[in-house]
């Protein structure tokens, strides 16, 4: 028999049997077609070793699926209203996913992120984004980047300040890791949990992150922590108009203020987070020049000190300077 003839007889053949399985569930779907759904936590293997078992020779392509299948339980359950037992399919999936691709970079770090958030927007159950990236350290021990992402749990949601710490560090000895790992190490270690640290992390964060979620993730937080530190007429402007959708006469009742006073505090309030986020995106080297010029209504302004708040380096510029500007 020639190899062509082999060919065109198996081609022919897996035709047939294609063709045999989906009269087989037609003919299924008609008979049950009243019978009983089966439930989200049937549809997959619990367990890493049998699932990599079972794989055989497409672990890579059953990653891909149960990754799609964990983003698809994470965007479902958000919506959900709140209830118990919501997410609790999430860090299952992600472990089945790393088991059968231990490179994975992706679910790792955006499943660490989904498990971490607080709840009702994500799964609260930081532990287990710690336990999701110890794995892949076990799998990588030299990628930085899973130390950064537990010490940032650690400091963002275990408020675990030394935890936090010692993770950065660790992350900084890693071979390629960013001079910052070490900043955010001694940070940790001197200040603990201020604004000024968590500021400088998640601008760092803004500026080195890929994913669009995550760049937008920090973008909330740095607005939350900017917001912190508006005077508290302005904040509670802001956020009785923004959030709570109060008219500028309803705004005056609860902050016993004229409509005009409500009006300049709301304005003040966007003008100063304006100026904040304006200076976190300007470059060093033009605040470095600006400090060294000394133009003290320049170096009063909310852009450079919204820069200072954010940039470490710079403020060691600053205090390095003969004047201390």
């Amino acid at each position: 028999m020639t190899a062509n003839r082999q060919t065109s007889m198996y081609v022919a053949g897996i035709g047939l049997l294609v063709s045999v399985a989906v009269v087989l569930q037609m003919m299924r779907e008609r008979t049950y077609a009243d019978g009983p759904a089966v439930p989200d936590e049937v549809l997959y293997i619990d367990s890493g070793p049998v699932i990599e078992r079972v794989a055989l020779s497409y672990k890579t392509v059953l990653a891909d699926l149960y990754w799609i299948r964990a983003l698809q339980h994470y965007g479902r359950e958000r919506l959900k209203p709140d209830s118990t037992g919501r997410f609790a399919l999430l860090y299952p999936l992600l472990n089945l996913t790393t088991s059968l691709d231990p490179r994975f970079t992706l679910a790792y770090r955006f499943g660490a992120i989904f498990l971490a958030e607080p709840y009702p927007g994500g799964a609260g159950k930081p532990e287990l984004a710690i336990r999701l990236l110890e794995k892949g350290i076990r799998t990588t021990p030299a990628k930085w980047e899973y130390y950064h992402d537990v010490g940032f749990v650690y400091f963002w949601n275990l408020h675990d300040y030394l935890k936090g710490a010692d993770w950065f560090r660790r992350g900084s000895e890693q071979p390629g890791s960013p001079w910052w790992l070490r900043t955010y190490a001694a940070a940790l270690m001197a200040k603990g949990g201020d604004r000024q640290t968590a500021r400088v992390i998640w601008r760092n964060i803004l500026s080195t992150s890929e994913g669009a979620w995550i760049k937008e993730t920090a973008r909330k937080r740095l607005l939350q922590l900017d917001l912190a530190d508006l005077p508290e007429r302005q904040r509670s402007a802001l956020i009785l108009r923004e959030l709570n959708g109060l008219s500028h006469q309803e705004i005056g009742v609860v902050l016993e203020l004229s409509t005009s006073a409500v009006k300049q505090a709301i304005f003040d309030a966007r003008s100063a987070l304006f100026s904040f986020r304006e200076g976190r995106e300007m470059a060093c080297q033009d605040v470095r020049r600006m400090l060294s010029d000394g133009d003290g209504r320049v170096l009063r302004g909310r852009g450079m000190r919204g820069h200072l708040r954010a940039c470490p380096d710079c403020r060691r510029f600053r205090a390095a300077s003969p004047s201390g500007l």
